[in-house]
């Protein structure tokens, strides 16, 4: 099966930027050191604001990259087929790092996966969450702080 791919900087049209400044359009590899303008420069997996705010005793940072990783590869039905070994190679880990997020996420309630058959990737799907529906840290410091 082919990987789609997601279109490169290059290929995005200027006019489409609402915060791009006025002026001539930036180089695509400027000299390193320079300053660059990473709004929509690069593409790559997302991390949802509601895990990343969560704190490291309730999910590993590294659990949080996986379910981005995870998410970035899922299709229009919700599921993700990526191996383990892929998973490893995309976030710089070890493959037994990679089992030890992914069981991290199944305990925490995040997604489920089930083996699709011998020597085939998982089957991982996303499940609904409380974290995705609660309120921000941030909020909930500004209750706290409104309420002193």
């Amino acid at each position: 099966m082919k990987q789609r791919r997601h279109p490169r900087p290059e290929d995005w049209d200027d006019a489409e930027m609402d915060d791009e400044p006025d002026g001539p359009p930036e180089p695509p590899d400027p000299p390193i050191g320079q300053p660059i303008r990473p709004f929509k420069r690069w593409y790559g997996a997302i991390v949802p604001d509601w895990l990343m705010e969560r704190k490291s005793t309730e999910i590993s940072q590294g659990a949080k990259l996986a379910y981005g990783k995870l998410a970035q590869r899922a299709g229009k039905n919700g599921k993700a087929f990526p191996s383990e070994a892929k998973l490893a190679e995309d976030l710089g880990v070890s493959k037994s790092q990679v089992k030890r997020y992914l069981v991290e996420l199944r305990d925490s309630g995040l997604i489920r996966y089930k083996q699709r058959g011998l020597n085939q990737s998982n089957d991982y799907e996303f499940l609904s969450h409380e974290w995705q529906r609660g309120r921000t840290r941030a909020e909930e410091g500004e209750e706290k702080e409104d309420s002193e």
